[in-house]
């Protein structure tokens, strides 16, 4: 054999080659070259690479620190928060991973797995079976007992567990202490944060031990130095040296004895020569405030987590708005690490014990509402484009957009067949209307008209204010909200946004806010306070086509900080409920609708006129157009062979 051959790798390795250099039956080609250095653990010897620190620290602190609890878990929320589920294009690869899931209850799992490789930067979850047998089962196994074993080119020969020497005087030490391997097939391995060619992660929490143990530190002096300030002591000086009276050392000792028994309730009193000072050690809470606060900034820069998702900091939007941009990209790479490895370790065992050689990939859930709205607004632009773009091209794109918003995207029509139906529509039956949508024009809102209102608002739910069941709306309701632009609240000029009018990011805010109320159905008073909270409303002032009106050079209140929360909940709460049951009356074929005002002493004329008005179900007003806080709704007028739709409701609000 020609040694020029053998570097060539045309030949198999013989097999007197050392088997720690390389495999006897792979081609020196197919070989890594570089050597892993490796630092194995002492006793056993067999066990294989030492821990890089220890993890029962780590886990101490998870349980312990309330701050690394939060922010673990509110980082596995972020990840598994969204669901998952599975996608092939071989259905029957797609139903035999499906039903694994579902009988290794895999969603449980999956958290403690992640929450595991988080706090320890490694997570072992164990495959039960043979290496051609579906896995029997899935189980986490505890990082801090397991050990990976690695040959000298870092390729893993498998784990090892070991309990023993934790255990040694347990009942059961002869079985605790043997060494447990499991071969590579049998263990899925993630690794958070790997540094270099280890093959265990440092996870989220070890970076950042030596700042949480300088803040528990401050914490702790800071609590030591304010006890002992609370319980200050006293300096007594006895004896006048200008008058020549001075106390001996005795009359001094004997006094100092008192003090040592002294007690909450203890009083004195004392001549003319004694003289009691309690001794102040200043502000010492404002000392430790700089400090304290730099250790807790320095934790978030750790962690990497927006202050503002654990209940902290006070930021301008813009940049919170960025700070969960970043976030939500971490989160992303956490989850390509997990789904690569439940992908090729978990699905491929399972597929090729079913004699499948299919690629079945792990998807996360729903994108965030950030995502979704991104989205969308580009679908908008392009929609926007018009006659420039083909039928097939717009009809794929509200596809899309129906799929986000979560409706069946198989019911759209296309234009040619809205055409077709828009032909054989008979003729209205009632009076007015073919007339465009009747459009009222929105009053200014006056402080005085409205405060007496709002400051006897009563805790109604959604479903109690609206007075009728919304949940069978609910999905168009959402969709409502979804694509509203909140034109009467949202600023269009600089003028606007002085005069107190929302800006974009705060309008993103309500549409979260109301979206969240109508799915838990919150009360008003509720939803008025997360807006209070999370849009930071200020004072209102009347504009008139875009500019602030102005009296005696002043500009005009219209309504208070203080009522605008209550204000605007009770007014889109009603608009959105409105909105969303015409959305499904459409749906059953309903072609008009009444106007029913609640009628009594504040019914204002506009809503008094509409009463009992019908109107074409795409060409009237609805609930919301007249005025803010207005309390009328709209029944469905049932024509022939359509079943009744809803029923006559008033909001009965006096």
């Amino acid at each position: 054999m020609a040694l020029k051959d053998f570097f060539k790798g045309s030949i198999t390795i013989p097999k007197y080659i050392p088997s720690f250099f390389v495999s006897p039956t792979v081609k020196i080609e197919e070989q890594f070259k570089g050597i892993v250095p490796r630092i194995e653990v002492r006793f056993p010897k067999e066990l294989g690479e030492q821990h890089p620190f220890d993890y029962v620290i780590l886990e101490g602190v998870y349980k312990e620190v309330g701050l690394v609890t939060g922010v673990v878990d509110k980082i596995v929320d972020f990840i598994v928060g969204p669901g998952f589920y599975v996608s092939a294009e071989d259905e029957r690869a797609q139903k035999i991973i499906e039903d694994f899931m579902e009988d290794t209850n895999f969603d449980t799992l999956l958290r403690a797995w992640i929450k595991e490789a988080l706090i320890k930067g490694t997570g072992y979850l164990e495959l039960g079976g043979n290496r051609n047998e579906v896995p029997t089962g899935l189980k986490v196994l505890n990082a801090n007992w397991m050990y990976v074993k690695r040959d000298i080119l870092g390729v893993v020969e498998g784990y090892n567990q070991y309990i023993g020497r934790w255990y040694q005087f347990s009942k059961d030490k002869i079985n605790m202490a043997k060494v447990t391997f499991f071969e590579p097939y049998q263990i899925a391995h993630l690794s958070i944060n790997k540094v270099g060619d280890s093959e265990y992660g440092i996870g989220i929490v070890y970076p950042a031990i030596t700042t949480l143990n300088r803040l528990l530190s401050n914490e702790k002096e800071m609590q030591t130095l304010l006890k002992r300030k609370a319980n200050a002591p006293i300096h007594a000086k006895l004896g006048n040296k200008e008058k020549g009276l001075m106390p001996t050392a005795e009359d001094v000792e004997a006094f100092g004895k008192k003090l040592e028994y002294m007690n909450n309730k203890h009083e004195w009193a004392t001549d003319a020569l004694v003289e009691m000072n309690v001794l102040s050690f200043g502000p010492l809470a404002e000392k430790f405030s700089f400090v304290l606060e730099h250790d807790l900034d320095m934790l978030f820069f750790t962690f990497q987590i927006p202050e503002v998702l654990m209940g902290r900091g006070s930021i301008p939007e813009g940049l919170a708005s960025v700070q969960m941009d970043a976030f939500e990209r971490r989160i992303g790479s956490f989850q390509a690490e997990i789904e690569k490895i439940i992908e090729q370790e978990i699905f491929r065992r399972v597929l090729r014990a079913n004699g499948l050689d299919e690629h079945v990939e792990f998807v996360w859930g729903s994108p965030s509402n950030t995502e979704k709205k991104e989205r969308l607004l580009t679908i908008h632009n392009y929609l926007q484009l018009g006659f420039q773009l083909s039928p097939t091209f717009v009809k794929m794109l509200e596809q899309e957009a129906a799929m986000l918003l979560g409706f069946d995207e198989k019911k759209l029509e296309t234009a040619e067949e809205e055409r077709k139906k828009e032909l054989v529509r008979k003729n209205p039956l009632v009076p007015g209307q073919n007339q465009e949508k009747l459009k009222i024009e929105v009053k200014e809102v006056i402080q005085e008209n409205f405060q007496d209102i709002i400051s006897q608002s009563q805790p109604y739910t959604i479903q109690e204010w609206l007075g009728f069941s919304y949940i069978e709306y609910q999905k168009q309701i959402q969709h409502f909200l979804s694509i509203y632009t909140f034109d009467q609240l949202l600023a269009s000029t600089n003028d606007e946004l002085k005069a107190g009018k929302l800006t974009t990011i705060q309008v993103e805010k309500l549409r979260d806010i109301l979206q969240d109320g109508f799915l838990k159905n919150k009360t008003l008073l509720e939803i008025g306070e997360e807006i209070k909270k999370e849009l930071g409303l200020k004072d209102l002032y009347r504009t008139q086509n875009g500019e602030m009106l102005l009296k005696d050079d002043q500009p005009i209140l219209s309504l208070s900080a203080e009522y605008r929360p209550m204000m605007i909940a009770r007014s889109e709460v009603t608009r959105a409920g409105a909105e969303g049951a015409i959305l499904h009356y459409k749906e059953e074929g309903v072609e008009r609708y009444r106007w029913v005002s609640s009628l009594g002493q504040r019914t204002c004329e506009i809503c008094g006129e509409l009463n009992g008005q019908v109107f074409e179900i795409d060409n009237g007003p609805l609930p919301g157009d007249p005025h803010p806080l207005c309390r009328c709704t709209v029944i469905a007028i049932a024509g022939e062979n359509i079943k009744p739709v809803g029923g006559i409701y008033g909001f009965g609000r006096k």
